[in-house]
C-alpha cells in the first residue's frame, strides 16, 4: 500500500470516529431525560451523564490527533493546527445539540418520539460499527508503529519501546495515543445500556421503547 495513503488512513480513522460521536449524540434519547439519579452507583442526572460521555469520547479522539499531528503532517502548505476546525466543528454542533432540549417525562400519556431518536436495535448496531471502526483505528496505528521496527531477539522490550511510536514522539503525545483505549469500555457500555434499555428505567415515555 502507498505510504501517502496510510498517512491519510491514520487522519481518517479518528475524524470519523468524532464525527460518529457527534452524530450519536444528536440520535440518543438520553438528550431528553431529566432523569435526576440515572444510575446507583452515579447519582447524577441521566443527560449530564450521557452528555459527559460523549465528550470524553470525543477529546480522547482530539488528543490522538493532537499524538499524530506531532510527528506526521498530511497537509504541508498549510498550518500544522489545520485539523483542529475537526474538533471545533464537532464541538460547535454538540453545544448546538445541547441547547435546551425539551426534556420529557413518562405521565402515562402517549408522546410522539422525536425523529431524529434512533430505533434501539439501530442504535446497538451503531455501536458495534463504532467499537469496530476504534478497534480497527487501533490496531492499524499499533501495526504501522511496529511495521519493520521489531527485534525478534529482544521482542518484549522492542515493541514497549517503538509501540504508537514511543521512541519518536515526546511522552506526553505517547500518554495521548494510550489513553484512546478508555474508549473501548465507555463504548461497551453504550452498547450494554442499548442492549437493556427500558424507555421506563430512564422516566421517558414508555412508547419510546
Amino acid at each position: 500500500m502507498d505510504l501517502e495513503i496510510l498517512k491519510y488512513l491514520r487522519y481518517i480513522f479518528p475524524a470519523l470516529l468524532i464525527f460518529l460521536h457527534t452524530y450519536h449524540f444528536y440520535v440518543q434519547p438520553f438528550r431528553y431525560c431529566d432523569k435526576e439519579e440515572c444510575f446507583m452507583l452515579l447519582p447524577f442526572r441521566c443527560d449530564n451523564i450521557f452528555f459527559a460521555l460523549i465528550i470524553i469520547l470525543i477529546v480522547l479522539e482530539i488528543l490522538y490527533l493532537a499524538y499524530i499531528s506531532s510527528h506526521e503532517q498530511i497537509f504541508t502548505n498549510l498550518p500544522e493546527q489545520w485539523w483542529y476546525v475537526i474538533p471545533f466543528l464537532a464541538l460547535g454542533v454538540i453545544h448546538i445539540l445541547r441547547q435546551d432540549p425539551k426534556k420529557v417525562e413518562e405521565d402515562g400519556s402517549y408522546k410522539v418520539k422525536p425523529d431524529n431518536i434512533m430505533e434501539r436495535d439501530t442504535r446497538i448496531s451503531f455501536m458495534s460499527v463504532t467499537l469496530a471502526i476504534l478497534i480497527i483505528g487501533i490496531l492499524f496505528e499499533i501495526g504501522i508503529s511496529l511495521y519493520n521496527r521489531i527485534d525478534t531477539s529482544n521482542l518484549k522490550e522492542s515493541i514497549e519501546s517503538n509501540i504508537f511510536f514511543r521512541d519518536k514522539v515526546d511522552n506526553k503525545y505517547f500518554i495521548y495515543a494510550m489513553v484512546r483505549l478508555i474508549a473501548v469500555p465507555i463504548i461497551l457500555f453504550y452498547r450494554y445500556t442499548y442492549d437493556n434499555f427500558g424507555a421506563c428505567k430512564y422516566d421517558l415515555p414508555f412508547n419510546w421503547n
